[in-house]
């Protein structure tokens, strides 16, 4: 069994967001199922609402400590709904920022005379 952080003793009743190169799901740790797995129900991501019960998945505890090839964890977790939810709202913003920050830059320059 892959040791979880000292930080976390537990898995049980966290919340996670699992990144992936092109999207991201969230979920909760819902039950223990023996040594190494454990049983998430996944979110609507948009509205953190349950998915319903077909969506319970037996996941082993190497999804939620596997680090990618920069050393970063490809799981975040989190201990409540409120702290998930602030962290998508601070994904959102900063991803609105970017948005609004772009600029159009003219290929053909212009004429200074």
């Amino acid at each position: 069994m892959r040791k979880l952080p000292a930080n976390i003793p537990s898995l049980l009743g966290l919340y996670f967001l699992e990144a992936f190169p092109a999207y991201f799901r969230v979920g909760e740790i819902t039950n223990r199922v023996g040594e190494d797995y454990y049983l998430v129900n996944y979110y609507s991501s948009g509205t953190l609402e349950f998915l319903g019960p077909s969506t319970l998945h037996l996941v082993h505890i190497d999804s939620f400590t596997e680090v990618n090839e920069d050393g970063d964890f490809t799981c975040r977790l989190f201990a409540d709904k409120e702290s998930l939810k602030k962290w998508l709202d601070w994904l959102e913003a900063s991803h609105e920022k970017e948005k609004d920050e772009r600029k159009v830059i003219p290929i053909k320059k212009k004429d200074m005379n």
